[in-house]
C-alpha cells in the first residue's frame, strides 16, 4: 500500500516508520529514497545531522526558505540560500539517472479499480452516491438540521 503524508514536526519515533522520504523546498527536490540513507546522505553533503538531534526537525529546518540568505545557524559559512542551491544541484544527476517505472497520473484514463483496469463513469457516480447516503446516514442529526436550516431558508 502507497501512503503519502505531509507531516508537520514528526517525532524520530514517527519520523523511523517511513520507509521512503520525499525532501522538496519550493517545489525542488533535495532527497528522494530510503529514510534510513538520508542522515548519511546529508552527511557527504557537508550538512550532518548533529547527534541527540530530531532527524525531521533538522531536515525541516535544512529545507526551509523562510529565511533570509544570511543565516547561518545551520552549520557552515554559507546561508541557506546558497546550501539549497548546492543541494538541489547534487541530488539532481540522482534523480536524472533514476529510472521511473510506474505510470504517470496524467497517463490514466480515469480512476483505478483494486484490478489496475479503469472504472466506467457510472461505476464512479455509483460508489460517490453510495459513500454520500453512508455518510448522511451515519450523522443524521446533520443531516436533519441541514434539511430545516435549508426549509427555513
Amino acid at each position: 500500500m502507497i501512503v503519502i503524508a505531509s507531516i508537520h514536526q514528526p517525532s524520530t519515533a514517527t519520523f523511523n516508520l517511513f520507509s521512503q522520504l520525499v525532501l522538496l523546498s519550493a517545489g525542488r527536490l533535495l532527497y528522494s529514497g530510503p529514510t534510513d540513507q538520508v542522515v548519511p546522505y546529508f552527511t557527504t553533503q557537508a550538512v550532518p545531522i548533529p547527534q541527540l538531534t530530531n532527524p525531521a526537525e533538522f531536515l525541516l529546518d535544512v529545507c526551509n526558505t523562510d529565511f533570509d540568505n544570511s543565516v547561518t545557524d545551520l552549520g557552515g559559512d554559507e546561508g541557506r540560500i546558497a546550501r539549497l542551491d548546492r543541494l538541489v544541484e547534487a541530488w539532481s544527476p540522482k534523480a536524472a539517472a533514476t529510472e521511473i517505472t510506474s505510470t504517470p497520473f496524467a497517463a490514466w484514463e480515469g480512476a483505478m479499480s483494486t484490478s489496475g483496469a479503469p472504472t466506467s463513469v457510472l461505476w464512479q457516480t455509483f460508489v460517490l452516491l453510495q459513500r454520500l447516503w453512508l455518510k448522511s446516514y451515519r450523522d443524521l442529526l446533520a443531516y436533519w438540521i441541514r434539511v430545516i436550516m435549508y426549509l427555513g431558508t
